[in-house]
């Protein structure tokens, strides 16, 4: 028994060992970011472990020498509207599919889910004749409207919805509530965690999409943070230094997000219920 629990010791300290590596090995492309941004520009393309003295040279060239802080603006925008509209319209339609009944409910699920196979880049040139004839080119309604709605927000909700007792909807409907009041003030409070899962998700894809943004968007005070970094680079050379400042502080936001939502993120893919707390 005492050989079994020593084994079993010492595979979990291998596991962990393995594990902490990859870790290391992730994270490691973004220590070397921030390093990077903060190192002088005498050293800039010497490896050294810490930024050594450490200097905000990067930084100030940054925001001096481009317009990156109108282009975090428009990125806040666009990611913060496209993860509160999707959240809106992607309730509404999981609430409609989950809980309403009517003919070709299935059918229309059925429709959204075969929306979620076909890859952005298939829709990319009808998208933007479209939008070219409506004159959304270089608009904000032109970068905004592609992202308002999500195949997989609806269905992750509607699967989160299904779950919902309907007596509880029910006792609403016999409280003399609408069906609007059954949804927002009971199945919307009730599918919270999904809801930060989808917004969550949402704000962070928006806020990296480089390829849209690039097509609609003509002038530079319309940019994208991605989108602008990308202008930073030309033939023969880029500043790594600048580039660097500007990808870190990109990164944080997303960062941030992420490590404030992990938790309900796991719940709401797992489909799992967790008291949000607001």
């Amino acid at each position: 028994m005492k050989t079994i629990k020593v084994k079993n010791w010492v595979f979990l300290c291998l596991v962990y060992a393995l594990l902490s590596l990859v870790a290391l090995i992730s994270i490691f492309p973004i220590y070397h970011m921030f390093n990077v941004s903060f190192k002088p520009r005498a050293i800039l393309y010497e490896f050294t472990l810490l930024p050594l003295p450490p200097t905000i040279e990067n930084y100030i060239l940054l925001f001096e020498g481009t317009l990156m802080f109108r282009w975090l603006l428009n990125t806040f925008a666009y990611a913060g509207t496209v993860a509160l509209l999707t959240i809106i319209v992607d309730s509404m339609t999981a609430y409609c599919l989950s809980k309403a009944t009517f003919p070709g409910r299935d059918l229309i699920f059925t429709i959204i889910l075969a929306a979620m196979m076909v890859p952005g880049q298939v829709t990319l040139i009808p998208r933007f004749i479209m939008f070219r004839y409506m004159n959304l080119i270089n608009t904000f309604w032109g970068l905004l409207l592609p992202g308002i709605a999500s195949p997989f927000g609806v269905f992750l909700l509607r699967q989160y919805m299904l779950a919902l007792p309907s007596d509880i909807l029910d006792s609403g409907r016999i409280d003399g509530c609408s069906e609007w009041q059954v949804f927002w003030k009971i199945a919307f409070p009730l599918s919270r965690p999904a809801i930060a899962t989808v917004a969550a998700l949402k704000f962070i894809s928006h806020w990296n999409t480089f390829l849209w943004p690039l097509i609609v968007m003509t002038t530079q005070d319309n940019y994208t943070v991605p989108v602008g970094l990308a202008t930073l680079s030309w033939w023969g050379g880029s500043d790594w230094g600048v580039m660097m400042a500007g990808s870190a502080i990109s990164v944080i936001p997303t960062l941030a997000i992420f490590i404030i939502f992990q938790k309900y993120i796991l719940a709401g893919l797992t489909l799992r219920r967790v008291q949000l707390k607001m």
